[in-house]
């Protein structure tokens, strides 16, 4: 439900808000990263590329939406079904290629410390 919305973001926050205590080597170094975190780190740049992958998932899902059932309409009705895998082939390779493109460097799985 809509309702719940609030707080099931506000779990997800809190959550990933406190893994930083399970990756982060000591104490020290969980506060560093909240002040990374928080913009205490001195850097002014904004994180263009991440910024750039959010804004790119937000437009493409509500055209996934509007687009789904009309290509479950027509592959049902046997008229090129082809060409609607090919399209929603195409939309989640370039959903896949930004976010592979926005991910970085590889990092360690955080579970491979313990």
């Amino acid at each position: 439900r809509w309702a719940d919305a609030p707080r099931i973001f506000m779990f997800f926050q809190l959550t990933c808000l406190s893994w930083v205590f399970f990756r982060a080597q000591d104490l020290g170094e969980a506060l560093d990263f909240y002040g990374g975190l928080f913009g205490a780190s001195g850097s002014t740049g904004w994180p263009v590329l991440p910024l750039l992958t959010v804004l790119f998932c937000a437009v493409l899902h509500p055209i996934e939406r509007r687009l789904r059932p009309a290509l479950l309409e027509s592959a049902d009705s046997g008229a090129t079904p082809r060409a609607t895998s090919v399209l929603e082939a195409v939309i989640v390779g370039a959903a896949l290629a930004v976010v592979v493109a926005a991910s970085g460097t590889g990092a360690e799985f955080i579970y491979f410390q313990f």
